[in-house]
């Protein structure tokens, strides 16, 4: 186990020698169901964050778009005398 807090430090295999041989796939990162479950819950929430800035939006959208129409449809102006 001692050579465990070196194998920590290491950043690639290529030039690494030991003593004795051991399983490389027991190290490797393996996903779980807990990973795909995390990944699964991100682009959820993303999708709901995205759909909730659209919605946000739409709503100025529709403000704006009433004002430009309210102003459309009110009479104009009277002139007034000089």
């Amino acid at each position: 186990m001692a050579s465990l807090p070196l194998m920590s430090r290491v950043k690639s295999l290529n030039g690494l020698v030991f003593e004795e041989p051991f399983d490389l796939q027991r190290l490797q990162k393996k996903d779980g169901t807990t990973t795909a479950t995390r990944r699964m819950d991100e682009c959820l929430r993303l999708t709901q964050r995205v759909k909730d800035k659209l919605r946000r939006l739409t709503k100025k959208v529709k403000a704006a778009a009433n004002l430009v129409q309210d102003d459309f449809n009110s009479p104009p102006l009277a002139a007034q005398p000089e």
